[in-house]
């Protein structure tokens, strides 16, 4: 089968390396690195497209109103995307956007959305949680051990992050507005708690996880954490933490892309040829 790589990070490389080994033709754009054979270069869209069979683009699709392609020269908006894209050819695309779905739709073009196949968001999840694992480790300068946690939002992220931090000692505290949420968490073994009531834990929380796309914590709130507290910002934009000019705030977004690129590749190819019925 003949597929159509467009942009992306680390990700998209391996995947085009796992989609090579499998035995398919892969036409790239965007994806100027050495990791893939210089035959499957393309240089424009339309030169991507042709003759494609299926269409891969990023996770996100879009970054600063553009095709996210870290790997390219060029820039690509989000009318020129929706142009070139072929009709008639499955495509998929993780996080892809209201405007380009828009843009899409008018043009007769149906994009996949990745992320909204449970399986792949659950994997992706899982791989995101033990990622940012990694990162926390990495950044803290004491153990785990009894260290009062406390995550922001118990999505699958949140549930699952917090299993791990608490394997490896912590105190963790899970929050949420839905009752269900609590007591899941609760059943988990972690500690639930309410988003619109966190003033009694967060003078004693040291760690911060935010995993919610939106600003759930005021200032005033933000400032009853400890002086040393660390903020992680898992969330995509805008997050949760605005008022903290303070307070010492770590940027995790994309982590699969970083951190387990191999890993997250294999997942979308999987879940890929499952939509196709490969």
């Amino acid at each position: 089968m003949r597929f159509t790589v467009c942009g992306g990070d680390l990700r998209s490389v391996w995947l085009v390396r796992r989609l090579l080994r499998d035995g398919h033709e892969v036409q790239c754009f965007g994806l100027v690195t050495g990791d893939i054979p210089i035959n499957c270069h393309c240089n424009s869209l339309h030169e991507a497209f042709k003759g494609t069979e299926c269409v891969v683009l990023p996770t996100p699709v879009i970054r600063d109103d553009g095709l996210n392609a870290p790997f390219g020269s060029q820039s690509v908006s989000e009318e020129e995307l929706a142009d070139a894209l072929p009709r008639n050819v499955p495509i998929f695309g993780g996080s892809v956007g209201e405007q380009l779905r828009h843009l899409c739709v008018r043009r007769g073009i149906y994009v996949t959305d990745l992320l909204s196949i449970e399986a792949l968001a659950v994997k992706n999840a899982a791989i995101t949680a033990q990622c940012a694992a990694q990162v926390i480790l990495n950044e803290i300068p004491y153990s785990l051990t009894q260290q009062p946690v406390l995550i922001l939002g118990a999505g699958r992220i949140g549930k699952l992050l917090g299993l791990q931090l608490r394997a490896l000692g912590a105190a963790v505290t899970v929050s949420s507005r839905r009752e269900e949420d609590k007591a899941w968490c609760a059943a988990l073994g972690l500690n639930p708690a309410d988003t619109a009531n966190l003033a009694p834990v967060l003078p004693h929380c040291r760690l911060l996880i935010n995993t919610i796309p939106a600003r759930v914590l005021t200032a005033r709130q933000l400032s009853l954490l400890p002086r040393d507290a660390l903020l992680f910002e898992l969330a995509s934009a805008p997050g949760g933490f605005h008022h903290c000019a303070e307070l010492s705030v770590i940027s995790c977004g994309g982590l699969p892309g970083k951190y387990a690129p191999r890993s997250a590749a294999d997942a979308i190819a999987e879940t890929i040829y499952c939509c196709l019925e490969m």
